[in-house]
């Protein structure tokens, strides 16, 4: 069987017969080829290979709340917070946007459209979209590669993929972005593949973030730039205890009737981001990774930051790699991505 690079075995690969797609070979002991089947054909989402994640939750995990060792989800990390975290979206994908524009009060499509003012344009560039759900900041990135640029948005989470690749297929884009089933921490893709990568709510339901980080400064191209919009740490007392307040009593009680949901997801939600970096915390994890000139800005009053990170490219002036704030823009409260 193939090992991955990050050393995870996948027994079930073989090369693919298929066309090759636009993406370059993949060296030996990766996937060799992403085969053109994984495009947008929803027919053959349930079947994607699981790369180097398994699809379905252990029976022995999936009432094991509060486990292991005592802790809630959000304190999880690794295999078992990724199959947790992905059995709770699966409950709520059909749902998903819906409720994200209730529970943020349509706030973050504008966050996710100046998440998107970071990224430079191309005329003809690659993306990346990690953690893609249902392919909002897949389409946004997109529109900065260019009319002929390439795409690819990626997720743990068939459920979610499925409606992603609806809508993407409804505005004619089938062809230049790709869904595919993957993990953060152990990307398919060759050295500097892309121009861009970014993350919409995702990072921190990943299990192994340092993994994560240093994989996506690896597919990135020198001079290439990674953007991450994530809920953060509110600047202000009173608005901290607001958002406190909204998450972990109105949030849960409105998403869970609105998706009809018996996972607890929107319990883990407001946890999840009470347990991740703030602001001045993950610009670190960044640097430690490998990236420079880290920087970040907040929207909504801290309520969510947009990290932005470049992955040095050689021969270039030395960069400053410590972190800059670049100040607030405005916004209401709140989405739970």
């Amino acid at each position: 069987p193939c090992r991955h690079s990050c050393g995870r075995r996948n027994p079930g690969h073989s090369r693919p017969a298929s066309p090759r797609p636009p993406w370059p070979v993949v060296p030996p002991c990766r996937p060799a080829v992403l085969p053109s089947f994984l495009r947008m054909q929803e027919t053959t989402l349930t079947t994607l290979p699981a790369w180097c994640y398994p699809l379905t939750m252990p029976s022995s995990m999936q009432h094991a709340v509060g486990t292991p060792a005592g802790k809630a989800v959000s304190q999880w990390s690794g295999t078992p917070r990724e199959q947790a975290v992905q059995r709770m979206f699966t409950a709520i994908a059909t749902r998903y946007d819906l409720n994200n524009s209730l529970l943020s009060f349509g706030l973050h499509h504008r966050w996710k459209a100046i998440a998107m003012r970071d990224i430079p344009t191309r005329t003809q560039g690659r993306g990346l979209d990690l953690g893609t759900g249902t392919g909002d900041l897949a389409l946004l990135l997109h529109r900065r590669m260019g009319e002929h640029g390439q795409t690819a948005a990626i997720d743990l989470n068939v459920a979610m993929l499925k409606v992603g690749a609806r809508k993407i297929a409804r505005r004619g884009l089938a062809g230049r972005i790709a869904c595919l089933r993957m993990n953060a921490e152990c990307l398919v893709f060759p050295d500097a593949t892309f121009d861009a990568v970014t993350a919409g709510f995702c990072i921190r339901n990943v299990g192994d973030r340092p993994r994560a980080f240093q994989e996506i400064h690896r597919v990135l191209k020198p001079g290439g730039r990674f953007v991450c919009l994530e809920f953060s740490r509110p600047v202000s007392t009173w608005l901290r205890c607001l958002y406190t307040w909204y998450s972990f009593h109105v949030l849960p009680a409105i998403g869970t009737w609105v998706a009809r949901d018996h996972t607890d997801v929107y319990h883990y939600l407001p946890e999840s981001i009470r347990t991740f970096p703030d602001q001045e915390q993950l610009a670190v994890h960044l640097r430690t990774a490998g990236f420079t000139r880290v920087r970040y800005h907040n929207l909504s009053g801290g309520i969510v930051a947009i990290h932005v990170a470049d992955k040095h490219a050689p021969g270039a002036p030395p960069l400053d790699s410590r972190s800059t704030h670049c100040g607030n823009d405005g916004g209401g409260a709140f989405d739970q991505g």
